[in-house]
């Protein structure tokens, strides 16, 4: 990683004298010529490995189980295609293109429960269901069964319906947002889940 980083960086160097700041890349490089001191080359350096690296195997396990169930539910795959196709993309296609798209962003709404158990400390004493919760117990959480719950999302909770985050008014959808923490919450909460979020729709959309 770190010789990829380092090859980049005088890619974005050597391309004009003054970086731009098109690219974050670039944004790393405009901000060390105008702060050297506060953001070194090592730092340049650091935060391209750190770009490169953060969250790359969660994203990646993500967007195969994604395509996993895409490949089982042909129909939702056929309405995926049939607004992709639609949509006239370029290849690859640009980001401000395909964050239009209701399917497609419903698709992988759908998907993002599909995850493993998160875990954690209990930061202070919890009753649930009748059981006490010490604080400091170490604690997990299934998104698998947040994601489950009919109450929020509809009897057929169990089975991949893209259709459920496209006909919901904005408060239940945002609730049904609130349940599904695949980028956690609070102080843990993942700092580049923008950033996997736009990988993941532009390789689906590919």
């Amino acid at each position: 990683l770190a010789t990829l980083a380092i090859q980049r960086i005088k890619e974005g160097m050597s391309g004009e004298k003054t970086a731009t700041g098109r690219d974050l890349l670039g944004r790393y490089l405009a901000a060390s010529q105008q702060a050297p001191n506060v953001i070194a080359p090592k730092d340049v350096l650091a935060l391209t490995i750190s770009t490169i690296h953060a969250g790359s195997e969660s994203t990646a396990l993500f967007s195969s189980f994604l395509l996993i169930h895409l490949l089982k539910e042909r129909q939702v795959l056929a309405n995926l295609e049939n607004e992709l196709q639609n949509a006239k993309l370029a290849v690859p296609p640009a980001f401000n293109d395909i964050d239009k798209l209701p399917y497609l962003d419903a698709v992988i709404h759908e998907g993002l429960p599909i995850q493993t158990a998160l875990s954690g400390l209990s930061p202070h004493d919890a009753n649930i269901c009748g059981t006490m919760i010490p604080a400091g117990t170490d604690v997990s959480v299934s998104e698998v069964l947040t994601a489950r719950d009919k109450t929020l999302y509809g009897l057929d909770a169990g089975s991949f319906r893209s259709e459920r985050w496209l006909h919901v008014d904005k408060a239940r959808k945002a609730e049904m947002d609130r349940a599904t923490f695949a980028f956690a919450y609070g102080r843990r909460v993942c700092t580049r889940q923008h950033l996997a979020m736009i990988e993941v729709k532009k390789l689906i959309a590919s």
